[in-house]
């Protein structure tokens, strides 16, 4: 709707005008009227209008004054003239001062009018229009000039453009601040392009609110998760007050990003330069900087002194104490394995490393060496976590040394607990075999028989019976069926067919050869030398 500011000394005329009309079905409201142009003026100050209608004619102001003060309030809004025949040299002067157009009072009409407007409106949307698409030209112009600024590319007349697109930046004490969104690479698995680029657009917004608001400096977007603050301080020369003045605005910008996106973002603070010259290495000091959160963490202002503190050694893995974890895992107990998983893990830390890739590098190695060592023992990873795990996307998905100490802790933590768990569950699982055994001896007992028992493979059950009894399953019940045998030898009258059906054999042929097998006797021996002793 668009709303009209009605100004005419003639009551008559304002009158006509209202009822020509039924505004609001077009998408017009005379929401203001005034008699002269001084009453008009102060509705203008106090309120919202979109067009002017106004006479020309007025006692007290003129039409031609009023128009003129009215585009001292606002410049941008269109004008249309109510004119008599004998007015026109004031018509004239009227759009020497930006009137748009002007209708004749005895010719007025509702479609004349209407079309005055429709007129009014096209025109006024093709100048907001072009002025978009010049100060659209203009910021495109002021991004590109920032950037050949930190790239270091040459630049003629840098000082001129500099002033011709109110670049706000002086030469003296300048700062660049790179600011990186923490965890993006999750953002993007989890939203798509068109909602990443809207949240760059959000973001940009803030950064340029924040950047009016303490008047320092320029922001620009360099993609969709870092943005480059350049700041100078001209009129402070205390390091001090600069240092504070630069905390406070980077943690307005953090609080405003937690606040507004739910985000955090990680701050590289450039040293202080004068000369535009200097902004090249000032980026370069800044981006890396903000690397540094793979040492220091996110969500922190890293400034040169945090930078001078870290130094980077030379990348060696401790393979002795990782080899020491990884034996507690089957072995340890809970507290052991917690204190070896901190020691390496501050080993880790204490090499210092700074580059992402290195890091992933050597946490891959790690996992490699972990899950090697474990198959070895016959420990598969792929069974513990019932799943494909994907550790090179896991591993690159993080950002600092502390997100993939804490993944490898708890990645440890769950294989040591899994392990706990299926050993508790295998010994169960074990003793019950062997007591159904001892139950079932006597009968046609087998592998199968066992493990559909005991709800577990005939593999994995003839497995855990070799690690934990050190024999065969096979063994196991041919040496429970001959001890029982020997038993009954020695202390029963039972013949010798009768023992080995009691015992499990259908045929006593067999028993009789797995008995001379065992005990290097036949049956009837054995018991022939127990009578004789």
């Amino acid at each position: 709707m668009y709303r009209i500011l009605l100004v005419d000394d003639e009551p008559i005329v304002r009158l006509k005008v209202k009822s020509l009309l039924e505004w609001e079905e077009y998408g017009y409201e005379i929401v203001g009227e005034a008699g002269d142009g001084n009453d008009a003026l102060k509705l203008l100050k106090s309120g919202c209008y979109d067009i002017i209608l106004t006479d020309i004619n007025m006692p007290k102001m003129s039409g031609i004054e009023f128009i003129k003060a009215a585009k001292g309030i606002n410049c941008a809004i269109p004008v249309l003239v109510l004119s008599a025949y004998n007015e026109y040299i004031f018509v004239r002067d009227a759009f020497k001062l930006g009137a748009v157009d002007y209708i004749l009072k005895n010719e007025m009409t509702g479609e004349g009018i209407l079309e005055l407007l429709r007129r009014c409106v096209e025109q006024q949307q093709g100048k907001q229009l072009e002025e978009d698409r010049r100060n659209i030209s203009n910021k495109v112009k002021k991004t590109r000039l920032l950037e050949q600024l930190l790239g270091g590319e040459p630049i003629e007349t840098l000082e001129q453009q500099i002033q011709n697109y109110d670049i706000n930046l002086s030469k003296k004490n300048l700062v660049v601040v790179s600011i990186i969104i923490d965890n993006y690479k999750l953002m993007e698995e989890k939203y798509d392009e068109v909602i990443l680029t809207n949240l760059k657009t959000s973001v940009f917004h803030m950064l340029e609110q924040k950047m009016r608001e303490f008047k320092l400096g320029e922001v620009i977007g360099l993609s969709n998760r870092l943005y480059i603050y350049t700041m100078s301080f001209e009129n402070d020369s205390s390091l001090l007050t600069i240092q504070q003045k630069i905390h406070t605005v980077l943690s307005s910008i953090a609080y405003s990003f937690k606040e507004f996106f739910n985000l955090s973002v990680t701050c590289g603070v450039s040293g202080i330069k004068d000369g535009y010259e200097s902004i090249p290495a000032l980026y370069v000091q800044a981006v890396s900087a903000a690397e540094l959160r793979m040492v220091y963490g996110t969500g922190k202002i890293i400034t040169q002194r945090e930078v001078q503190v870290v130094t980077p050694k030379q990348l060696h893995l401790n393979e002795e104490l990782l080899h020491s974890l990884i034996g507690l895992l089957e072995n340890g107990n809970r507290k052991q394995v917690d204190d070896k998983l901190y020691e390496f893990c501050d080993s880790v830390k204490a090499l210092c490393i700074v580059d992402s890739n290195d890091a992933c590098a050597l946490y891959l190695e790690v996992v490699y060496i972990t899950v090697n060592r474990l198959n070895a023992h016959g420990i598969k990873i792929s069974d513990l976590f019932q799943e494909h795990i994907n550790f090179y996307e896991k591993i690159t998905r993080l950002e600092t040394i502390d997100d993939m100490n804490n993944w490898f802790y708890n990645l440890i933590q769950y294989i040591y607990n899994e392990i706990q768990e299926r050993n508790s569950s295998k010994n169960f699982k074990l003793q019950n075999a062997i007591s159904y055994i001892k139950q079932h001896y006597t009968e046609n007992i087998s592998l199968r028989v066992v493990s559909d028992y005991c709800e577990m493979s005939e593999t994995y059950l003839s497995r855990i019976f070799t690690v934990n009894t050190g024999e065969s399953f096979i063994n196991f019940v041919t040496r429970l069926r001959i001890q029982k045998a020997k038993e009954l030898m020695t202390g029963s009258n039972f013949s010798i067919s009768e023992i080995a059906e009691q015992v499990g054999y259908e045929s006593q042929e067999h028993f009789s050869r797995m008995f001379k097998k065992y005990t290097g006797k036949s049956p009837t021996s054995y018991r022939n030398s127990f009578i004789s002793a």
